[in-house]
């Protein structure tokens, strides 16, 4: 599920403020400075989206955790670990927000915990839930607002008498046409839109609504997909050089980048289908020679839904 969690991050980045209102509601507030995901203590731990902030003028932490699932790791533990370390690192108050993307997760979670023994010892912790299957989609939709919230609106609650597909189309018609200053953020945006309506629509089907559209994705210049792109080349070329000396720089370079892309794929593939998938494909990918088929395979891996749609795509290699 990396490919959701990771296109909702890209989202925030792009449109902290709006989510900052998400989480705190009508509070004046200002964006001081964007806080590192990476809390390096004795075992390290990655958050999501955590941003510093002035609310009513005061320092805070705002932390936007997304969940695609119900956890299995209960949720309340997991962020007492969070806001522990972020309150020991910056000192100062912290109020995390859960964004919950499937339509049945974190139905379950209690928004926090609390213990005391006596009135000598006591402990409360208290977050907000956000499922985005209960935010009103026909209000989003009819305001444009906010734009970070757009992306997700195919998850949202649907009008009475709606369809899925239906509500999809509408929800694309009202992403496409978001105006942007450069192209390079409409295809950022819609990328967004593609991967996370992917959660509970066919990708075939949502980009054949955004060709109907007369819009194409350029999957290749997505944020994600250069992000691991560039791991893999980077990755691959430290590799080759060194290799390159017993074999000859040029071939050892391309032999290096060939054996990142492969690593970086099975990464992916692992993540979005779990050992167990990974296991059906991963002696198909290891004999893959050719960078420009590896580097097509990076897409279908994050955005197919699921395994057998994936090894399609394989097959056609």
């Amino acid at each position: 599920m990396g490919k959701y969690d990771i296109s909702s991050k890209v989202l925030f980045k792009d449109f902290i403020e709006d989510f900052v209102r998400l989480a705190i509601k009508d509070h004046d507030f200002e964006i001081v400075e964007e806080i590192p995901t990476e809390l390096p203590f004795a075992e390290i731990r990655f958050i999501d989206a955590p941003v510093r902030v002035k609310i009513d003028g005061k320092d805070a932490i705002v932390h936007i955790e997304f969940q695609t699932q119900t956890s299995s790791d209960p949720m309340e533990y997991r962020i007492a670990e969070y806001i522990g370390r972020l309150i020991h690192k910056y000192q100062m108050p912290v109020y995390v927000t859960i964004i919950y993307l499937g339509e049945s997760a974190g139905v379950d979670d209690p928004g926090g915990c609390q213990f005391s023994l006596d009135k000598t010892f006591s402990y409360s912790l208290q977050y907000q839930v956000i499922r985005i299957s209960e935010i009103d989609g026909e209000k989003v939709l009819s305001q444009k607002l906010p734009l970070g919230l757009l992306p997700f609106s195919a998850l949202m609650k649907r009008p009475e008498g709606v369809g899925k597909e239906e509500w999809l189309k509408r929800c694309t018609k009202t992403v496409l046409d978001v105006d942007f200053d450069s192209q390079e953020k409409r295809q950022s945006y819609l990328g967004t839109f593609v991967i996370i309506s992917n959660l509970i629509h066919e990708t075939e089907f949502i980009l054949n609504l955004l060709k109907e559209g007369k819009t194409m994705i350029d999957f290749e210049r997505f944020p994600l997909i250069q992000e691991l792109t560039k791991k893999a080349r980077d990755e691959g070329i430290t590799k080759g050089i060194a290799e390159g000396i017993a074999k000859g720089i040029t071939k050892g370079i391309s032999e290096g980048i060939t054996k990142g892309q492969v690593k970086s794929l099975i990464k992916i593939i692992e993540t979005e289908y779990g050992k167990k998938g990974l296991r059906q494909v991963e002696s198909r990918i290891q004999a893959i020679q050719d960078e420009d088929k590896l580097f097509a395979l990076i897409e279908p891996a994050l955005t197919s839904s699921s395994l057998e749609e994936f090894k399609k795509t394989l097959d056609g290699i």
